[in-house]
């Protein structure tokens, strides 16, 4: 399997984990991760149709950070330093966005794949605050008028397309054992 180009070593301990829409289709995402000139990627995409598509190996989410935050910041109360984004997040992207909605099978395998990556890490239920959106972290940069202001993405949490308490209580179920 072809890999994305587009990481670095990671510099620091995985923080959170980030969820992003592409704004494109699932195969032009996952074919411009793929390219060199892209300088973007994350650790996988979700299609429509539930498939997956792991951008960096899954093997290697723990040591290669994905491109795909920018300019960042942690959010108001998040306990830890999030300035080296793209280096303290695994970053999973749904192929699409507003006006297409997400589909079931999307969401229900950006599920399967947030319970993978919190048995990686080996967080626990007691670490979904972890869970996190690009608009959660995405600022203005130095130049921008508004520099360091949010605002600057809205994805996926932005125009109703995924609400994050959707997600974090699915996440919930999946992570919390059975008879607990």
């Amino acid at each position: 399997m072809i890999y994305s180009p587009n990481c670095s070593v990671r510099r620091r301990k995985v923080s959170a984990l980030v969820y992003h829409w592409t704004g494109g289709s699932y195969s032009s995402a996952v074919g411009w991760c793929l390219r060199d000139e892209s300088d973007v990627s994350y650790h996988a995409i979700v299609g429509p149709k539930g498939e997956r598509r792991d951008i960096l190996p899954f093997t290697e989410w723990k040591k290669l950070s994905a491109w795909s935050v920018g300019v960042a910041k942690a959010p108001a109360g998040f306990p830890e330093n999030l300035t080296l984004a793209n280096h303290a997040t695994i970053n999973l992207a749904f192929a699409g966005g507003p006006p297409i909605g997400l589909t079931d099978a999307a969401f229900e395998q950006g599920v399967a794949i947030g319970v993978e990556v919190f048995q990686l890490m080996e967080w626990g239920v007691s670490d979904l605050w972890r869970v996190l959106g690009h608009a959660d972290l995405a600022v203005y940069g130095p130049t921008h008028p508004k520099a360091g202001q949010y605002g600057r993405k809205t994805d996926p949490w932005g125009m109703a397309w995924l609400a994050r308490d959707m997600l974090v209580a699915a996440l919930r179920r999946r992570l919390t054992p059975s008879g607990s």
